[in-house]
């Protein structure tokens, strides 16, 4: 009986285990950096909750941006208190003359945020650093009760 075949798989698992298990305890780091192009992912995307953006809705910090689409925008009379509406579609146009020092927290009406995510990802292709995401977005903030006011108050920043 020859032992030497399972002695040299044995040796050979004891020396690429250790490896893969780096690797895989490196996976989300490289998933939440870029791609392989180079372009940032949705994982650099943070998410806020509606109370966290509730307490520091004041802070001069914080930009609240609506994101949401077209239909939903004309069919709704009110806005978060402060938000600052662009068009989603033209986000790779007027993310480039955002205040990149300022915390920008996107909301829209999708029940998985993917409009914000998608305009966040522009903003982040466009050097803007500090890009969230409101969990529940638009729906969950009005059924929280939290302020609302005319969707014509404000202007762009």
């Amino acid at each position: 009986m020859n032992i030497r075949p399972s002695f040299r798989r044995a040796c050979s698992l004891a020396v690429v285990l250790p490896g893969l298990l780096l690797v895989a305890l490196a996976m989300p780091a490289l998933a939440a950096s870029k791609d392989a192009a180079g372009k940032p992912t949705a994982d650099m995307i943070g998410r806020m909750s509606i109370e966290e953006l509730a307490e520091r809705l004041d802070d001069p910090a914080i930009v609240v941006l609506d994101a949401r689409t077209g239909s939903s925008w004309e069919h709704e009379k009110h806005k978060i208190k402060g938000a600052v509406r662009h068009e989603p579609r033209q986000a790779g146009e007027w993310a480039k003359s955002l205040d990149k020092s300022k915390h920008y927290v996107l909301y829209c009406t999708c029940y998985d945020e993917s409009t914000s995510l998608r305009v966040g990802l522009r903003l982040l292709e466009n050097g803007v650093p500090h890009v969230y995401a409101l969990v529940g977005g638009w729906d969950a903030w009005v059924d929280a009760g939290l302020p609302v006011e005319p969707r014509d108050a404000g202007t762009a920043p």
